[in-house]
């Protein structure tokens, strides 16, 4: 694949500023405890030691990040490995990916995107073995989706789905679930809560305030020290960014939509999104392209909508 074929499918800026957070050993480990039945029940010491490990101590992300889908790629936010507890075969892991997702209503089903992604975990470990033991070497794949923004009737809600038996399992299958998805909605942190939970402690990583705020909130609480700069990055995703992004957003669109009943409102429509654009790249300092992204500019209207930004940097 050429370089200017994977630069077209980065995601994001936020996305990608999201890995930065979770490459933290002991929040890693607190993540595996509350979201894989294999961790659960060990304590956070005892995991650290079964997740692979780059050479500064921190959980290792694979390099191996970017996924053929037919003529696409789709690119993880973040992708750990671990060994299982208990298990002396070497080969028996588990893979751990986790995807920081703002939009819980992006036009399309995030449950459908979930199940592909977990698919393609587990199919794309054929390159990794020869022969039959690409069938005996299958490692599990959880898919972690943590949305800090979605309805309120969620807050503070975890779902967890895998594949199950309708009707029983004889032994002589040796069936197990390989795919697991699980759905966090951290939610808003509750003021001087005293909940010690998991999606408590996401939330407050998620919450607007400022970064010093957080680190020193999550290492109080949960002795778990994030460094500044990987708080300040996932801004992108607090309260705060996303007010000012939607902001932006919808007084474009506003804006866009008045002159578009005297101008037509396929032409009003562009001019809006091209407002959004350009308020989402002034308040987030980002560029244009990412801008378009996180306003999400449907593919057809793309070209349009850069063209009229173009325009408006002009005038």
């Amino acid at each position: 694949m050429s370089e200017e074929n994977k630069n077209t499918q980065l995601k994001p800026a936020g996305d990608l500023e999201s890995k930065t957070v979770f490459h933290n050993l002991r929040l890693a480990a607190t993540l595996f405890k509350n979201f894989t039945e294999e961790f659960r029940g060990l304590d956070e010491d005892e995991i650290e030691k079964y997740i692979e490990k780059d050479s500064e101590g921190g959980p290792l992300e694979f390099k191996d990040e970017l996924y053929a889908l037919g003529t696409d790629y789709v690119r993880l936010d973040s992708l750990l490995e671990a060994r299982v507890p208990g298990k002396k075969n070497e080969c028996v892991r588990i893979r751990f990916n986790i995807e920081t997702q703002v939009h819980t209503s992006p036009g399309y089903s995030l449950a459908d995107r979930a199940q592909m992604y977990a698919a393609m975990l587990l199919a794309t470990q054929n390159k990794e073995s020869k022969g039959r033991d690409k069938y005996r070497n299958l490692k599990k794949s959880y898919t972690i989706w943590i949305c800090p923004r979605g309805p309120e009737s969620l807050d503070g809600q975890i779902f967890p789905f895998g594949m199950v038996p309708h009707n029983g399992s004889p032994e002589e299958l040796g069936f197990s679930s390989l795919m697991e998805i699980v759905f966090v909605f951290p939610g808003k942190p509750v003021k001087d809560s005293e909940d010690k939970s998991v999606t408590d402690l996401l939330s407050i990583i998620f919450s607007g305030e400022s970064a010093e705020a957080r680190q020193s909130k999550i290492t109080d609480k949960y002795n778990i020290t994030l460094d500044l700069l990987s708080l300040m990055e996932v801004e992108h995703f607090t309260d705060w960014g996303l007010e000012i992004r939607q902001d932006a957003y919808d007084e474009g669109l506003a804006d866009g939509k008045a002159k578009g009943e005297a101008e037509g409102k396929a032409k009003g429509k562009v001019e809006g999104m091209a407002k959004a654009v350009l308020g989402i790249s002034k308040r987030l300092n980002c560029s244009i392209e990412e801008s378009a992204e996180i306003a999400e500019v449907p593919e057809d209207m793309m070209e349009e909508v850069l063209k009229a930004v173009k325009i408006l940097l002009k005038n």
